[in-house]
């Protein structure tokens, strides 16, 4: 059980973690944001393979759904 698993059981604490990780919990009422505030965490995750795949039909389809995925997840 994660952090947030716990806390969400036992209706009690403060969880500092990814918005994208949180953002179903918060959506459904499970989380709540007790300030108004979100910290940039000036990190990112890259998708790298070797540019000869760039034109492979399996490497196009993941990083399509992948970007998909993330995309609502932005800030």
């Amino acid at each position: 059980m994660g952090h947030m698993e716990y806390f969400i059981g036992h209706r009690a604490g403060i969880v500092l973690g990814w918005w994208s990780l949180a953002a179903d919990d918060l959506a459904a009422g499970r989380l709540v944001t007790p300030l108004a505030l979100r910290q940039p965490l000036g990190s990112a995750f890259y998708l790298v393979f070797p540019e000869a795949d760039v034109n492979r039909p399996k490497v196009k389809a993941f990083r399509e759904w992948i970007a998909g995925e993330a995309e609502p997840l932005a800030p």
